[in-house]
């Protein structure tokens, strides 16, 4: 701490009997012309300053210590629209900075990159151990993230359609329907998709369906060659900031049309539930979010 000795600026101010201007001005004093107070330590840490009258300094006068008060109080609210005006433009360039680092890192990516696959399942439902894929879909992209091939598969349905109602609903892929649509021998569908082996896989909760891919290539004998090093970009869980859905103890993971919404995508369309379908609607939103550096390639 720093002594107290002759050479300080400015002396300690004595707590019984300085006060303020505006402290004075409370009490219903104001400061006597040519009066200029001392200039004196707020505090031990001597870190700020200001300027103190004693009782020698002011007189009882209501109607000036009032304009005082007034003056101080339009004052604090200039500097507080000043201060909060400063924020704002630093939030704002802080922003601007960080989309032209995520712009820049996405450059550098992709330049480094060949292929990129979109993909998107449809399941008999969300438990990975007993549920099956019914449909797999994807779009491989160039580095310039233009489609150079799409593929949808279809898959039979094992599990009786009374113990997956719920998902069937959702995404209409009855026994009847599959049928409609062509079935596709899922080992050489699974095989196909596998060796493609990417540099970045993208989906809309994309964790989910990778873990029904592995699954399947699990029953199937299909060697599964992604680790840990595999790279893996998900739609939803790096756009929730973005989207600032409301939810009860924060804000929720947005649906992909929710997140087509946010970015402003066509999607009249897309027939949503549909894997071919909801990989073209995920497809869009990426490219949106790479244009505009709404996240860096590895969110997470």
């Amino acid at each position: 701490m720093k002594k107290i000795n002759e050479k300080d600026e400015y002396p300690i101010r004595n707590q019984d009997e300085d006060k303020t201007e505006s402290c004075w001005a409370m009490y219903g004093y104001a400061i006597k012309d040519n009066h200029k107070g001392v200039r004196k330590y707020t505090d031990e840490t001597f870190s700020k300053t200001e300027v103190y009258f004693c009782k020698d300094d002011v007189y009882p006068d209501i109607i000036k210590a009032g304009k005082v008060l007034k003056q101080l109080y339009e004052r604090s609210i200039q500097k507080r629209k000043e201060e909060k005006l400063a924020e704002e433009q630093a939030i704002r360039r802080e922003k601007e900075n960080k989309i032209l680092q995520n712009k820049d890192e996405w450059k550098k990516f992709l330049q480094q990159s060949k292929r990129i696959v979109v993909f998107d399942t449809e399941t008999t439902g969300v438990n990975v151990k007993n549920d099956y894929i019914l449909s797999l879909s994807w779009q491989v992209l160039d580095s310039n993230l233009e489609t150079i091939d799409r593929q949808t598969r279809f898959f039979n349905n094992p599990i009786p359609e009374n113990l997956c109602a719920r998902a069937l609903r959702i995404n209409g892929l009855t026994n009847d329907a599959l049928m409609k649509l062509g079935i596709s021998e899922k080992k050489q569908s699974l095989e196909e998709f596998i060796a493609i082996d990417p540099d970045l896989f993208i989906g809309h909760n994309v964790h989910f369906d990778q873990k029904f891919v592995k699954k399947e290539c699990q029953r199937e004998n299909v060697d599964f060659i992604f680790d840990k090093s595999t790279k893996w970009f998900d739609t939803m869980t790096s756009m929730i900031g973005f989207c600032n859905l409301q939810y009860s103890f924060g804000f929720k993971n947005p649906k992909l049309s929710e997140l087509a919404d946010a970015l402003d995508v066509d999607t009249s369309d897309i027939d949503w539930h549909r894997s071919d379908s909801d990989v073209e609607a995920t497809v869009r939103c990426f490219r949106k979010i790479v244009e505009r550096g709404l996240s860096t390639p590895f969110p997470f």
